[in-house]
């Protein structure tokens, strides 16, 4: 879900771009939180427990209201395609060894997640003490607290949603890095190769749905990134290698069309033929025309930031409200923009102030233990 800075490759800006999209597209997907009804809980509430055409902007964002769940899936082709891109060669030929690829992934991924647990279980005790139940998820528990503390909260073993539930998605990239790490040691990797191991992760879909499709998304983002290089190395002209990888995405895109909403098949296409279609296609533009999105890279740098911490904000305004017997009338643009405000505003603090110190001071201290 995150880059790695220490790439030396090429950046696609594209791509860092389009993080930070889909993590605000979960972002305004939660905004339902705030409907939720006193004592009622999120795996518990009906589906909508809004009128979508009141909501604010509808008629622009009402489809992220409703699926912006579905980015989640986005963030593993994603995270595919950047490993394959920053690390499978490295892996392959030993440069980078386990416990250096650990102590990267840890350093990027840990200390934020243990800050909004924290958090989130501090606040939860003040919900438990201020009305007598938690806010959003109830199995705030030992056991899932220690679920979370290990980021395993999406092994197989926990009851239901917990603390900052958000971080399921991050559990199941921890398998992929697993995966990732041993066939990356085990054999070279190749278009085929990524698309055989794609295949076959759909052998384990009636295990574990979830697992399943980060596995199948990861690994078709890995086959996006030697496809891109293979119009690098194969087209000449920028032109022609945009002009192939968009038309993959509209082949891609007319399918999906073809099957109607609801059949099984339905997301099964938006994860493993769009979603590597959108990512070859941007990757394949940024690199043939050197995109330059500085400008704008601030959205990917906050990825991570927006991802943990909306829950916790949410949380946190609940019990402020609660407080304050205060009920602010949520359909009211103005207050769906003063949350993604708060939002996007404390994630970039995070970034800045938190994150990529806390990252540095962790590789140094493992490097320093190492040597």
């Amino acid at each position: 879900m995150t880059p790695e800075n220490l790439n030396q490759g090429y950046r696609y800006q594209s791509l860092d771009v389009l993080r930070g999209v889909a993590s605000l597209a979960v972002v305004i997907f939660h905004y339902r939180h705030f409907f939720y009804a006193p004592g009622v809980f999120v795996a518990e509430t009906p589906q909508f427990p809004f009128v979508l055409g009141d909501l604010p902007f509808s008629g622009m964002i009402g489809g992220l209201y409703l699926d912006g769940w579905k980015a989640v899936q986005l963030f593993f082709v994603l995270s595919g395609f950047i490993f394959f891109a920053i690390y499978h060669r490295k892996v392959n030929d030993g440069t980078v060894g386990g416990k250096k690829f650990v102590l990267l992934r840890f350093s990027r991924l840990y200390p934020l997640h243990f800050l909004t647990l924290v958090i989130v279980a501090v606040l939860q005790l003040l919900s438990l003490k201020q009305s007598g139940e938690f806010l959003l998820y109830r199995n705030n528990d030992l056991r899932h607290f220690i679920l979370n503390l290990f980021m395993a909260t999406d092994w197989g073993l926990k009851a239901g949603e917990s603390f900052n539930d958000p971080i399921w998605s991050v559990s199941i990239e921890i398998l992929l890095y697993a995966a990732f790490y041993g066939l990356s040691r085990l054999m070279k990797f190749s278009l085929s190769r990524s698309v055989i191991v794609a295949a076959l992760a759909l052998g384990i879909w009636f295990l574990d749905y979830n697992i399943s499709t980060g596995l199948v998304c990861f690994f078709a983002g890995g086959g996006m990134y030697f496809l891109n290089e293979i119009f690098m190395r194969e087209i000449r002209s920028p032109g022609r290698r945009v002009t192939a990888s968009f038309a993959i995405l509209a082949c891609g895109l007319l399918l999906y069309n073809i099957v109607p909403d609801g059949h099984f098949l339905s997301n099964r296409l938006l994860y493993f033929v769009v979603y590597p279609g959108v990512v070859l296609s941007l990757a394949t533009l940024d690199r043939s025309y050197e995109l330059r999105l500085q400008w704008i890279r601030w959205i990917g740098d906050i990825t991570y930031s927006a991802y943990l911490l909306h829950v916790p904000v949410q949380i946190s305004v609940l019990l402020v409200l609660g407080r304050a017997e205060v009920t602010p009338d949520f359909y009211n643009p103005v207050v769906m923009l003063g949350y993604l405000v708060l939002v996007i505003a404390l994630s970039i603090v995070s970034y800045r102030f938190f994150e990529m110190p806390m990252q540095s001071a962790v590789r140094k201290w493992g490097l320093k233990a190492r040597g």
